[in-house]
């Protein structure tokens, strides 16, 4: 079905044949990409919408407090119903993923 209202989709990204990949507004792909949006900017890094995002949880002493970032996710997208959960299993698969290399430059 085609999309009647389109948003971009994330990541942002081009379709073969060039055009740019959308999702029908207040889609449930929608409103995950506006979540995960929140999730990834840090509190305070758009100027304009400086109550946008979420404090970065990186320091915080576990466990992390997801009340906060529920509440933030809460107040930037009303039509998302977050819920996260921390599943102490769950860590070690994402430290796999999260794994960066360095190298050195010449």
């Amino acid at each position: 079905m085609p999309v009647q209202i389109p948003h971009f989709d994330m990541p942002f990204r081009f379709a073969p044949g060039g055009s740019v990949v959308t999702v029908e507004q207040n889609s449930q792909e929608d409103i995950d990409n506006c979540v995960e949006a929140i999730v990834r900017t840090p509190l305070g890094f758009r100027a304009y919408v400086p109550r946008f995002g979420i404090f970065d949880p990186a320091f915080e002493i576990q466990p992390i407090n997801t009340d906060v970032i529920n509440a933030q996710i809460s107040l930037n997208e009303p039509r998302a119903q977050a819920q996260i959960r921390q599943d102490p299993d769950a860590f070690d698969e994402l430290i796999v993923h999260v794994k960066v290399g360095v190298t050195e430059y010449v």
